[in-house]
């Protein structure tokens, strides 16, 4: 029992062994893995190697910043068209968008208006019409005397008065671009009656 117990303690011994001297390979290599594959800090690499800087040409160019932003843009001035008068919008001759410069055409009104409490040019007509003829009649009047110099003012004055009051019925039924500017918003339709005193264009 002895041969056999002593074969045992041997193969133990041995077994032990090339068990310490497996650890202390291990050991041995895993120490120096450990020290080889030790990652450097950034610091240490910029202190050998030094900071690495991202260069790049210079050159003149105007400066662009871009900001998005939600909402309607207006003008800083606007100027709204706008009728006197409740008349039918025969044409419009812009569409939003569009350039004008002052006196472009922007829309066309109908020339009679629906009811006798506004300015028609037809009206107008025919008041400065009226007026022209009895202005001729009392000046013939007043050559021969038949008249004083009053008289033939009054005439005159009534033609000066229904001559403007035509202009301003004129002007009302062609609305112009009263300065130049971009058409931002179109707020009547063709066939609409243009709103008294209000944004049309």
């Amino acid at each position: 029992m002895s041969v056999s117990t002593n074969k045992r303690t041997r193969r133990l011994v041995g077994v032990v062994v090339v068990i310490a001297v497996i650890v202390v390979v291990f050991g041995l290599r895993f120490r120096e893995l450990g020290q080889d594959t030790a990652l450097a800090s950034i610091r240490s690499v910029q202190e050998s190697e030094g900071v690495p800087v991202e260069t790049i040409p210079v050159d003149r160019s105007e400066l662009a910043r871009w900001i998005t932003l939600a909402g309607t843009v207006e003008g800083a001035v606007q100027y709204p068209l706008m009728s006197q008068n409740a008349l039918q919008v025969l044409a419009l001759e812009v569409t939003e968008g569009d350039r004008v410069v002052a006196g472009d055409v922007i829309l066309r009104l109908a020339s009679s208006a629906p009811s006798p409490m506004y300015h028609s040019l037809d009206r107008a007509q025919a008041s400065y019409d009226n007026a022209l003829r009895n202005a001729r009649r009392l000046r013939n009047l007043f050559a021969e005397g038949a008249i004083s110099q009053a008289d033939l003012d009054a005439a005159e004055t009534e033609v000066k008065v229904t001559s403007v009051d035509l202009q301003d019925a004129e002007g009302s039924t062609v609305l112009v671009a009263a300065e130049g500017g971009i058409v931002s918003r179109i707020l009547i339709t063709e066939g609409e009656t243009a709103p008294v005193n209000k944004p049309l264009v």
